[in-house]
């Protein structure tokens, strides 16, 4: 009897993006571009993450920046030393550069400081008022941190800097992301209702968006023996087996999301989910038996007093399971 898989992996598109920061990037082509294949987002809360005690390393052959990741209520601390001066950014590589900050979420300019400089929310390094600047946030050092986008030097353990609170799920499959959360109704509503979770923060400055594309959808295919047909093996020899198109695994990733996490401000939760007319198992050309979502990022999403793990390692991650006529199952790492 034939048995076909789907594994589907969801990869965050671009570093967690506070409300603040979203508001001022929205607008950039390249950042537009960086989205352009995101169609599942996530409006999630954590308390502000901050760059503490940084300062250019004097005594260091190679232009360095030295700087702490801590974040309010965490009591952990990330010792970090950058690079600047790196060939992946090869603009700065001559020095001679310049510092702008936000101390939280306020800009301040360099030169009304004194190092070593601490609170700081956003990082510009840039070489004149005119030129290419690259803007980093301790998320975002993070997200290059892990998918190796930089060289960058961190000691400790990332993962408890990366917990969010999920409070909505979406899709935007007829637009782009952005242009769906132009006026987002329900992103007001989070922003109007949450409270802060550390005293002194503002809901928008903890409130963020985590953008997710597919990384893979992986088939796999289990014949009994004997079923192997002519026309089977000529299917699997040249790579035509019936692929789900992006559209409808991402209008499925969304329902079996909410069904999972039932966010508090989503409406409708899809409560007998996968039952319905529109799932991956309705197409008999498909013929799926079973299929999980997954996150391979270093991420934990909590909902409920529930938790799911993401992770880089495929085979030491949380999984959503969902098999025909059966009910949604969260399938837990064993060191999870």
């Amino acid at each position: 009897m034939k048995n076909t898989r789907l594994f589907n992996k969801l990869m965050l598109s671009n570093c967690p993006l506070s409300n603040w920061d979203l508001s001022y990037l929205k607008t950039e082509g390249i950042f537009q571009d960086i989205l352009a294949e995101s169609n599942i987002y996530m409006i999630v809360q954590r308390p502000v993450l901050y760059f503490h005690n940084l300062y250019v390393d004097p005594y260091n052959e190679k232009p360095l920046i030295r700087f702490e990741i801590r974040q309010k209520g965490n009591e952990a601390v990330l010792e970090c030393a950058f690079p600047y001066g790196q060939s992946k950014l090869s603009c700065f590589a001559d020095g001679g550069v310049k510092f702008h900050f936000t101390i939280d979420y306020e800009f301040i300019s360099q030169k009304r400081l004194e190092p070593p400089f601490n609170n700081i929310t956003t990082m510009l390094i840039y070489k004149d008022e005119n030129g290419y600047g690259s803007w980093f946030t301790p998320e975002k050092m993070l997200f290059d941190y892990w998918n190796e986008i930089l060289e960058l030097e961190i000691n400790g353990d990332i993962t408890s800097f990366l917990q969010y609170k999920v409070h909505y799920i979406g899709k935007a499959t007829e637009e782009h992301i952005l242009g769906r959360l132009t006026g987002h109704e329900h992103l007001q509503d989070v922003l109007s209702i949450e409270m802060p979770l550390q005293y002194g923060s503002l809901p928008t400055d903890e409130i963020a968006l985590l953008f997710f594309e597919f990384s893979d959808n992986i088939h796999l295919s289990m014949f009994s023996h004997g079923e192997i047909t002519e026309d089977i093996f000529e299917q699997l020899m040249s790579g035509k087996i019936p692929e789900v198109p992006q559209r409808d695994l991402y209008l499925d990733a969304e329902k079996a999301l909410i069904h999972a996490f039932t966010p508090k401000h989503n409406r409708v939760i899809y409560k007998h989910y996968p039952k319905g007319k529109q799932n991956l198992f309705t197409n008999p050309l498909y013929d799926i038996k079973a299929y999980t979502y997954s996150f391979l990022d270093p991420i934990t999403l909590i909902f409920n007093d529930k938790f799911i793990k993401g992770n880089q390692d495929f085979f030491d991650v949380d999984m959503l399971l969902v098999k025909k006529d059966e009910p949604l199952v969260i399938l837990k790492s064993s060191k999870n």
